[in-house]
């Protein structure tokens, strides 16, 4: 009885340390940069308390998203689910402004709130309720769009310089994030 009790727990042991190693390789595996991947990218953000910079999210792009284009799209899908509550940014285009390349994204309100004529109406989520309101939330809006899709530890091809529109205008209403439509270039 008490081998059988041995080699029961010697078994269950061997169980958790074989699922614990699978678990482990494929987390690992999730952010994995290799010969397949095109560099590392980062969805930075910022902590609203200490100003501290922090990355969410870190991941590589295989080959086949192979332009400035995809792959700001899905930088821009992935900031959107993760930071803004899946609220539409969209890449209007890239356009070359004095020698440098200018992304232009659109930050888009929700269908429902477009025909509203007050943001104040608007239900959430709202870039104009959640996103731009007080001088912390909307510093924070700003630093997470901007530096997100600048991209400073990326060294391949890139953008030189951002700016955001808000419902394909710049800003005139919301003084937080004020600058936000100007162009912000890579530091």
């Amino acid at each position: 009885m008490k081998k059988s009790m041995q080699e029961f727990i010697g078994i269950t042991i061997v169980i958790i340390v074989l699922f614990l190693g699978i678990a482990g390789i494929s987390s690992l595996d999730k952010n994995k940069i290799d010969s397949e991947t095109v560099g590392k990218f980062k969805i930075y953000s910022k902590d609203i308390n200490t100003d501290k910079e922090i990355i969410v999210e870190e991941f590589g792009f295989y080959k086949d998203v192979d332009t400035v284009e995809k792959r700001l799209n899905i930088i821009a899908s992935n900031l959107s689910d993760s930071q803004f509550k899946n609220l539409p940014i969209e890449l209007i285009g890239i356009e070359e402004i004095d020698g440098k390349k200018v992304a232009t994204f659109n930050l888009k309100e929700n269908e429902e709130n477009l025909n509203k004529p007050d943001w104040s109406e608007y239900s959430e989520p709202s870039w104009a309720n959640n996103f731009f309101q007080g001088s912390a939330g909307g510093g924070w809006t700003c630093y997470t769009l901007q530096t997100t899709m600048l991209q400073p530890d990326y060294d391949g091809e890139w953008i030189d310089g951002v700016r955001f529109l808000y419902n394909g205008e710049e800003n005139k209403y919301f003084q937080h994030i004020e600058g936000l439509d100007r162009i912000k270039y890579r530091y």
